[in-house]
């Protein structure tokens, strides 16, 4: 069904000044208009991360609505970068990251082996054991549901929450302990140096010649590891114009980092501290206003898990529903693996109720393979040339 377009002229140079303020009331004021409004208002009770102010809704030729459209930023420039990074950057870029590096350290035996740490969940995880920090966090939903079948007295089940709550305190402390020591310098034949340093090249640039758009380049990422200590360790350079406002989703090393699961009715009363969404300093919105707002997307390293699916349903969905204008068409890249590792997010995406052949038909989206040689890796070298082109066309 075609919509119709609609060609609304300059009121201010038909009417007087006096004549438009009073046509306006009198529009606000009409049964159409409210009945907008009020469609609005539930929109954006059900999607708080969006601002619907100020659109103008069209309608199909039998009166009913269309789905309104997103409405952008104008202030902020429609040629921005946004570039999620998932744990699997760091692992490509030689940081030994990994849970199961972690499992491996000192910090780990440690934990497991204090003797006034003990309780349930500390001999949980000195048994259990997953090879990602997914793992992890269904581990932890596990044993929180599982505790509920030892049949405890109440007094002795609060007992048994306080000990895990101050083993999980722990637990965050160690790992962060731990994830400080990994900090390296990127070995410059990986796909990470050379995507940062691009990114980082071309950010600075223009914000010293341009000075208009300071962050045209916006970084979100789910590691704890700080990205501005990783360039400054590989570059020997800080960067304080394009990475001074990189989005820690989950918190980051030198403040408190948010480690847990998803929330589920399941999970008994006295473990919400391992709702991640329960942490005051949890912020899921930032995510999707940041990948509304952007053209080009470059997710490196993101396993798109279940726990993951809070943050990227809503803004695939968008897209299938055509709530994005077709002429600011999102490129999305991701850059991960292999094949089977495309094929695993793929299945994850179609999991979260996303088809894919939609998904494909309302954006550009494409897979860039790590396990390529990255000097001989087309599409790697198509996407830098992109960037910078992109902003070779914005100085000009």
């Amino acid at each position: 069904m075609k919509i119709p377009e609609f060609n609304i002229p300059d009121m201010s140079k038909v009417l007087g000044l006096d004549q438009l303020k009073a046509a306006t009331e009198a529009f606000q004021q009409s049964p159409l208009i409210r009945q907008i409004n009020s469609v609005q208002e539930s929109i954006k009770a059900l999607t708080p991360a969006y601002d619907f102010s100020g659109i103008k809704q069209p309608y199909y030729s039998d009166g009913i609505a269309c789905p309104p459209r997103i409405n952008l930023d104008f202030n902020r420039s429609q040629d921005e970068i946004v570039v999620v990074i998932g744990n699997g950057f760091d692992l490509e870029a030689g940081l030994d990251t990994g849970y199961s590096d972690f499992r491996k350290s000192n910090q780990w035996d440690r934990l497991m082996s204090e003797s006034s740490l003990k309780c349930f969940m500390q001999q949980f995880f000195q048994t259990k054991g997953k090879d990602s920090w997914l793992g992890l966090e269904e581990e932890f939903k596990r044993y929180a549901v599982g505790i509920q079948s030892l049949n405890q007295d109440p007094i002795q089940y609060a007992e048994n929450v306080k000990r895990d709550q101050v083993f999980f305190t722990a637990l965050c402390s160690a790992l962060k302990e731990y994830l400080k020591s990994c900090y390296r310098k990127i070995d410059s034949s990986k796909y990470s140096y050379l995507l940062l340093k691009t990114l980082l090249t071309v950010s600075d640039y223009y914000f010293d010649i341009k000075n208009k758009h300071p962050l045209s380049v916006r970084y979100i990422t789910f590691n704890y590891t700080e990205l501005s200590q990783i360039a400054y360790d590989t570059f020997e350079k800080g960067y304080p114009s394009s990475l001074k406002e990189v989005n820690h989703v989950h918190g980051k090393l030198d403040d408190d980092i948010i480690l847990g699961t998803d929330e589920s009715q399941d999970i008994p009363y006295g473990y919400e501290f391992l709702f991640k969404s329960w942490h005051e300093k949890y912020q899921s919105h930032v995510v999707l206003e940041e990948l509304a707002q952007a053209s080009k997307i470059i997710f490196f390293g993101l396993s798109f898990g279940a726990i993951d699916l809070v943050y990227f349903y809503k803004f695939f969905r968008d897209i299938c529903s055509g709530r994005y204008d077709e002429n600011l068409r999102k490129n999305i890249t991701i850059i991960t693996k292999d094949n089977e590792s495309r094929m695993s997010i793929m299945r994850e995406i179609y999991k979260m109720g996303i088809p894919i052949m939609e998904l494909k038909a309302h954006c550009n989206l494409k897979f860039i393979y790590t396990y390529v040689d990255r000097d001989k890796n087309q599409d790697f070298r198509d996407l830098l040339t992109s960037i910078q082109t992109k902003w070779k066309n914005l100085l000009e």
